[in-house]
């Protein structure tokens, strides 16, 4: 954990509210002198600590949307089970806090994901590379499962992983438009029967 003070300020808190300014307004939409304002810091003290704008997005991404990613839909993927039950389970944990959450704008990193195609290649980078980490840890998952004899040995896991990821997004784009708890059990459904025409019946 970063403890360098700015303003009195750790620079891990400054990156937690620069994480909700940017989820809020978006990256574009907020101009220098408002991400300034909002961090209560001046110009000179932000520039000492911080290259740029993209750099202290790109610190976010690294420090803050990462972890929460490994915290969330990483992490409680790693025991020796199943995998579906886990891959529900993390889902649907994901998906209760944006329900709980009546400010809720869609996945924050779906969000920066359409926001910055085609208008950043740096940041897109970095953005692709923590969705690359997310699907390799889902690919491995389904590939154990595969080995432990839970899915038929003809599944394509890169495939799945990539519309399990898929569907999430979608449902939490939807969820934005309101009837969260029932695209809630919609997605469990739906994945869920998805899964079980992965499953090994053999």
């Amino acid at each position: 954990m970063d403890n360098t003070l700015i303003s009195n300020q750790p620079v891990n808190l400054l990156r937690a509210k620069g994480l909700e300014i940017f989820h809020r307004k978006g990256y574009y939409g907020t101009s220098d002198e408002e991400l300034f304002e909002k961090l209560m810091i001046s110009r000179e003290e932000f520039k000492s600590h911080f290259t740029s704008k993209e750099d202290f997005f790109i610190g976010i991404l690294e420090n803050l949307v990462l972890q929460r990613m490994q915290k969330f839909l990483i992490e409680p993927l790693s025991h020796k089970q199943s995998p579906f039950p886990l891959i529900l389970e993390a889902f649907g944990n994901a998906i209760n806090v944006a329900i709980a959450n009546e400010s809720d704008r869609g996945s924050m990193l779906g969000n920066f994901i359409n926001e910055f195609a085609g208008k950043n290649v740096r940041i897109s980078k970095h953005l692709r590379d923590i969705i690359r980490i997310w699907e390799v840890n889902i690919i491995s998952l389904l590939k154990k499962g595969m080995n432990d004899g839970f899915i038929n040995p003809h599944v394509d896991c890169e495939a799945a992983a990539d519309f399990i990821l898929a569907s999430y997004f979608g449902t939490r784009t939807l969820m934005t438009l309101g009837n969260k708890t029932a695209l809630k059990h919609s997605f469990n459904r739906q994945l869920s029967s998805y899964f079980y025409s992965l499953a090994r019946t053999e």
